[in-house]
C-alpha cells in the first residue's frame, strides 16, 4: 500500500454532477469528466474549471435540470 502524499486528492470524482458557482452566469448541469494537476476539473462539454467554481448539484438542482438560486429569506416571522 502506497503512503497518503502518494494519492492525488480531489473534491470531485468522474461522474460527479455540478452547477458553477453562482458568479457564473450558466445554470446548466454540469458533468465531470476528469482531474487535471493544481485544482482544475475538466467536465464532459470539454471546458476546463478550477475547483472554487463549481459545486455538486443538490437534489433540488438534480431534479430541476438546472441551478437553482439561494432563497431570499427562510422564513418571515413576526407580525407585519
Amino acid at each position: 500500500m502506497a503512503p497518503d502524499g502518494a494519492y492525488v486528492k480531489c473534491d470531485f470524482i468522474k461522474g460527479d454532477v455540478v452547477v458553477y458557482s453562482h458568479r457564473i452566469a450558466d445554470n446548466n448541469l454540469e458533468t465531470v469528466d476528469a482531474f487535471q494537476a493544481a485544482e482544475y476539473y475538466w467536465l464532459e462539454g470539454g471546458q476546463i474549471i478550477h475547483k472554487d467554481d463549481i459545486q455538486l448539484a443538490s437534489p433540488a438542482e438534480l431534479k430541476a435540470k438546472r441551478r437553482l438560486d439561494p432563497p431570499a429569506a427562510l422564513f418571515i416571522s413576526g407580525e407585519l
